[in-house]
């Protein structure tokens, strides 16, 4: 997956304007930002933290929760994927989400 972004980055030239990305918390992402930060690093003389700038998608962690929650009978498989949603992290969120919406 890294060695396609970064054909793109260099195909359009923005090689130096990458960012935080959104993704989801497959495992493979993790492997696919530490290439992406290799290749900077290697091609284009860049630092990129994969660590600080991978955001992991609130919502898809918050859905696998609620499906396993409302139909998956397996008590280790809620008790994992629980582990990555803290209570207070959820009500900020929405907290968050709420007032951006009567501002907006």
């Amino acid at each position: 997956m890294a060695s396609v972004f970064i054909d793109l980055l260099e195909d359009y030239q923005v090689a130096s304007k990458v960012g935080y990305m959104m993704t989801d918390n497959a495992d493979n992402n993790d492997t696919m930002m530490e290439h992406l930060s290799a290749a900077l690093q290697e091609q284009h003389n860049l630092t990129y933290d994969p660590l600080h700038y991978r955001l992991r998608c609130n919502g898809h962690i918050i859905n696998l929760a609620a499906q396993s929650f409302l139909f998956n009978t397996e008590t280790e498989t809620l008790k994992r994927l629980l582990a990555h949603v803290s209570i207070t992290c959820v009500i900020s969120y929405t907290t968050s989400l709420t007032k951006n919406v009567s501002q907006f």
